[in-house]
C-alpha cells in the first residue's frame, strides 16, 4: 500500500482499533487461477501475541474457501472516509481529494477442520455483534437446521504477520484549511462526513476551533 511519510499510521493500538472498529473488511488471497476477494466481517482476537490474529467464516460454496490456503491473505480494512471540497480550504488554488483510513492485515488463512474449534469461532462473532443488541440473539435453533447450515460454511482463523495502516487526514494542511474542512463536515447531514471529522480532530489535535 502507498503510504506517503505524513500519514503512516504505525502506532499498533490505533491500527488494532481499526480492525475492531470497522470489522467489514475484504479478504483477498492470491492464487494459481487469479485473486479470491471476498467481503466479510472479521473478528481481531488478541492471541498470539503481539497482533494477534483474524476469525471468520466463508460459504462453503464460495471458490475461495477452497483457495484459503493457497497461500497468504490480504485483509483490507476502511475506517472513516469521506470526500473534500477545494472551496472548504482558505489556500487557494486548491483541488478536490478524499481523506481516509484504512489498515492492511496479511497473514496466512488456514481453514478450522476440527468442529470445537470452528464453533467456538462461529460463537464468538455473534456474541461480538450481538453485543449492545436490546435483546441479544440466543443462538437457539433447531438442530436439523443447525447442522445443514453448519454444512454450508467454513470457519478459519488467520494469525497476522504484518499490519500496515494509513490515515490521510489533512495532516499536511494549515490550521485554517482544516479549519474550513472540519465545519464543512461537523455540519454535513451525513453520519459518515461526522465520523471523518471527528478522526480528523483526534489526528490534529492543534485545530481546537
Amino acid at each position: 500500500m502507498y503510504v506517503p511519510a505524513p500519514f503512516r499510521l504505525d502506532d499498533l493500538p490505533a491500527q488494532l482499533a481499526v480492525l475492531r472498529q470497522a470489522p467489514f473488511a475484504v479478504l483477498l488471497t492470491p492464487t494459481p487461477v487469479g485473486c479470491c476477494a471476498t467481503h466479510l466481517p472479521l473478528l481481531h482476537c488478541p492471541q498470539p501475541a503481539p497482533l494477534g490474529r483474524l476469525v471468520g467464516h466463508l460459504a462453503a460454496a464460495n471458490p475461495h474457501a477452497d483457495q484459503l490456503a493457497a497461500g497468504p491473505s490480504l485483509a483490507i480494512f476502511s475506517g472513516a472516509h469521506g470526500y473534500l471540497s477545494p472551496t472548504w480550504y482558505q489556500t487557494r488554488p486548491a483541488v478536490p481529494t478524499w481523506n481516509y483510513i484504512a489498515v492492511h492485515a496479511s497473514g496466512q488463512a488456514r481453514p478450522l477442520a476440527d468442529p470445537a474449534a470452528a464453533d467456538e469461532v462461529l460463537q464468538a462473532l455473534v456474541e461480538h455483534f450481538e453485543r449492545g443488541q436490546p435483546q441479544p440473539w440466543d443462538g437457539a435453533l433447531p438442530a436439523d437446521l443447525r447442522q445443514s447450515l453448519r454444512a454450508a460454511i467454513m470457519a478459519f482463523e488467520m494469525p497476522l504477520t504484518a499490519l500496515q495502516g494509513v490515515a490521510k487526514l489533512s495532516q499536511n494542511k494549515p490550521a485554517e484549511d482544516l479549519a474550513g474542512v472540519l465545519a464543512a463536515l461537523e455540519t454535513s447531514p451525513r453520519a459518515s462526513d461526522q465520523e471523518l471529522a471527528a478522526a480528523m480532530r483526534q489526528a490534529n489535535g492543534r485545530v481546537t476551533g
